[in-house]
């Protein structure tokens, strides 16, 4: 599969999917205008990856923020893991430390999904 990479701006998230070395990763701030715009092709990637997904895959997500409409989308790509059974699949929801905002969205996509998330602080430097 190509790798998916988009450079993230200002209201948009930074996008790393590199099925060859497994490397899953999203993070940023989103609150784009056009939700829709930024997501689908994560989303469309990830339709193409789960039919043949490596072994095990590890999703990272980073965010220093987001929004209600890219909540949405964040959830319909971690339920197409669950919905579609992906084996070994592991989320990992990290946010700074301090940031209960986003550790609180993490807990609640835990609450929400039979996957499994973890949750992991990081310092600034």
């Amino acid at each position: 599969m190509d790798i998916l990479e988009i450079k993230g701006e200002r209201d948009t998230p930074s996008v790393l999917l590199n099925q060859q070395n497994g490397e899953f990763i999203i993070h940023g701030d989103s609150y784009p205008e056009n939700v829709k715009k930024v997501y689908d092709p994560i989303l469309n990637w990830f339709n193409s990856y789960i039919i043949n997904p490596n072994n095990e895959t590890t999703l990272k997500f980073k965010y220093d923020y987001f929004n209600t409409a890219s909540a949405q989308m964040i959830l319909e790509l971690l339920t197409l893991f669950e919905e579609n059974d992906v084996p070994n699949t592991k989320v990992i929801w990290l946010f700074k430390e301090g940031d209960e905002d986003m550790e609180e969205a993490g807990e609640g996509f835990q609450e929400m999904l039979d996957l499994d998330i973890s949750l992991e602080s990081y310092s600034e430097i």
